[in-house]
């Protein structure tokens, strides 16, 4: 069973510095044992105070965030 810190660190964008591609298609990921969906490392809004407590409880809202994060 992977960990949140797996799941967290399941992009390849990670090895490139900030992904600023509002439609990347490994920013976010499920964790499976909660169904919680988390912006991945290297994405806007990774260490936003949402994505280090319990996530989002959907994928629309965890890329929503992130779209947020890239504006600000």
């Amino acid at each position: 069973m992977p960990t949140i810190s797996d799941i967290l660190f399941s992009s390849p964008c990670k090895e490139n510095g900030l992904c600023r591609n509002p439609n990347c298609e490994t920013a976010v990921a499920q964790f499976p044992e909660t169904g919680n969906w988390y912006i991945t490392f290297g994405h806007a809004g990774y260490n936003s105070p949402s994505n280090n407590g319990h996530g989002y409880s959907s994928k629309a809202k965890a890329i929503a965030a992130m779209k947020r994060y890239l504006k600000g």
